[in-house]
């Protein structure tokens, strides 16, 4: 639609050089004066319509009739007007249609919506930017954080790389050493081969060697499979038994036409070891015997087996079965428990089982049995017991009492042996010290404070103390000491945690730590010195022959080392208490103190038996 711009109000347009744009929303509201009726031109499409429309005088001038707003508005919000300036008079004429129509009103349309669009779009991208700035911002600060925390890692796995090269190096200088001690010895051995087979074939008369030599040379033409001999069986058998170390030299010396090791296992699978008193064991005793005195130390435990019954070619083996030692009041009853009995020589390097029953567990009425007619039997081949252990169950103690023994400490009734059933010979009770010094080790934390002679609190919070620093500070203080010292519920049987707890180590590290005013260690000397008098025993009774100081063996020539110590600690642990019902008694008067009556005993029993090999009573080859 167009019409003449004279009907418009002047900011109606937006001019742009020699082009005037109509705005939207306005509409002709002047008519020059003298003119009473107009006609406009609307454009619907492709065709072109003429249209009268009527005004009105008004105060300002002429008005168009509301009447006639729709058919000016009927395209307006969809047009663009670009009209030039017409002359006065052609209000009266008739709007011609190419003079008004220059520029298609869709074409302006489409670039209005196109710069529109590209300016929401420009909109959108800017909040866009601004959304993605603070994102970047975030993850800046999460890489910074990730960054720092890296560096601190590869610092400390930098200090970690440095200790592990350190320690590599110690540990290759211990090889090394280790490794030349291993050519020394084997030089050692090459060297004293020779002399140990002709000194153990020595045992074998010059006939049998005759027989063996000849059968050796015999079987070197034969086939592997072909059966050994008897003389080739025999000879074996005991130059294994006496050294595997020399059996393993002569069989290479001999192109391995010996028989391995593993066939003596089968050869003798056949051997009777039903239970009760094992028969080859107290042969062999009795042939040991004849050739050399040697005394012996008894040892008898339980151990738990798994419940189950085989057939073993002759019978079902399972049961509860006494095997002649002591009387069984069910034998239908599936055996849980083995008890067995070894033999160990003092004077020699074997221990040798002699007796074992299936049980569900013993009383000490047949624990005494038990002993006794192992001890009859031992005298009967030939062999003098000199000792029994045992570990710390009551039962045990109480077998004891029932063979002469008495555990009362602190009076005049105290009795460490017993005597021989057959012989009337002070036989010792040694319990065995690896359970007493467990027994210390687990009584010393349930009652977490003990006192002293002297009065002086013994505090197992001091060794717990100095492994939780040891373990904040990442470093030891010349100790072994970790969690699993401390927390040995779990772990109870192992030996090792409770030796190295109660240490001369830890006791060292608990006195430096005091001497330097370390918190949480004041006044632990009395707990210094109970660790000392634990770790010496400990060592007195796992000595070695190539000890130092307490760990050396006991002889009449350092009697002066070993027995002041033992009287000390043996008065030491007797004066040991712990609380019970709100005061301090003995340890050894509560249900807490067996590990002071099984270490006493042992002290005592060590001492008697050093005065009879002093008196001679027990010569020691």
């Amino acid at each position: 639609m167009s019409v003449c711009d004279d009907h418009f109000q002047y900011d109606a347009f937006v001019i742009n050089g020699k082009k005037r744009k109509l705005l939207r929303g306005k509409y002709p509201t002047l008519v020059p004066e003298g003119d009473i009726s107009h006609q406009v031109v609307c454009v619907v499409g492709e065709k072109t319509e003429t249209k009268p429309f009527k005004t009105s005088l008004c105060a300002s001038g002429l008005a168009i009739e509301p009447s006639n707003l729709n058919i000016l508005s009927q395209k307006v919000e969809e047009s663009v007007f670009l009209i030039n300036p017409p002359p006065p008079h052609a209000c009266n004429q008739q709007f011609k249609q190419d003079n008004v129509l220059s520029t298609s009103t869709k074409t302006f349309m489409k670039r209005s919506d196109v710069l529109e669009m590209e300016i929401r779009e420009l909109k959108q991208h800017n909040a866009a930017l601004k959304v993605d700035h603070t994102n970047q911002r975030i993850e800046n600060d999460a890489l910074n954080k990730r960054i720092t925390h890296l560096k601190s890692r590869v610092e400390e796995l930098q200090k970690e790389n440095h200790v592990l090269r350190q320690y590599r190096a110690r540990v290759g200088k211990r090889e090394e050493a280790r490794q030349k001690k291993i050519c020394d010895a084997q030089v050692e051995s090459k060297k004293s081969t020779n002399v140990n087979v002709a000194s153990q074939t020595e045992s074998i008369p010059s006939s049998q060697m005759e027989l063996f030599l000849h059968d050796l040379i015999q079987r070197k033409d034969c086939n592997k499979n072909f059966p050994y001999t008897k003389i080739l069986r025999e000879v074996s058998f005991i130059i294994h038994y006496y050294s595997p170390v020399v059996y393993k030299y002569v069989r290479n010396l001999f192109e391995n036409l010996l028989p391995h090791p593993c066939q003596f296992v089968r050869w003798t699978s056949f051997i009777d070891a039903s239970p009760g008193l094992i028969a080859v064991s107290f042969n062999h005793i009795a042939k040991t015997n004849e050739v050399s005195k040697k005394y012996y130390s008894v040892s008898c435990d339980e151990m738990a087996i798994r419940t189950d019954i085989v057939f073993n070619r002759e019978k079902l083996i399972g049961y509860v079965d006494g095997g002649g030692l002591t009387h069984v009041q069910d034998p239908s009853e599936h055996a849980k428990n083995a008890f067995f009995v070894v033999a160990t020589e003092i004077n020699g390097g074997k221990s040798i089982p002699i007796a074992y029953i299936l049980t569900r567990g013993l009383r000490a009425s047949q624990i005494t049995e038990i002993i006794t007619k192992c001890l009859v039997a031992m005298h009967n081949a030939g062999g003098e017991v000199i000792s029994i252990t045992f570990d710390g169950l009551p039962a045990n103690f109480k077998a004891m009492e029932n063979m002469g023994a008495n555990f009362e400490l602190g009076t005049d009734k105290f009795k460490t042996f017993i005597e021989h059933p057959a012989t009337k010979d002070k036989v010792y009770i040694m319990p065995d010290s690896s359970h007493m010094f467990k027994l210390v080790r687990n009584n010393f934390k349930a009652c977490k404070i003990l006192r002293n002679g002297s009065g002086d609190f013994i505090n197992w919070g001091y060794i717990a103390r100095l492994q939780e620093i040891q373990d904040i500070e990442g470093v030891r203080a010349g100790n072994k000491l970790t969690k699993s010292h401390i927390q040995f519920e779990k772990q109870k049987m192992k030996t090792r945690l409770c030796a190295q707890a109660l240490s001369h180590s830890v006791a060292t590290a608990i006195d430096f730590c005091r001497k330097i005013n370390v918190d949480g260690f004041k006044d632990s000397e009395a707990t210094c010195e109970f660790l000392d008098v634990c770790d010496k025993l400990f060592d007195m009774f796992n000595s070695r022959p190539r000890g130092m100081g307490l760990k050396t063996p006991m002889k009449i020539s350092n009697s002066t080392i070993w027995s002041p110590f033992l009287n000390k600690a043996k008065s030491y642990l007797l004066t040991l208490e712990c609380k019970a019902k709100d005061e301090y008694k003995p340890i050894y008067q509560t249900g807490k103190g067996t590990f002071v009556k099984g270490l006493v005993t042992s002290i005592t029993s060590l001492q008697m038996i050093m005065v009879d090999i002093e008196e001679g009573k027990i010569i020691l080859e």
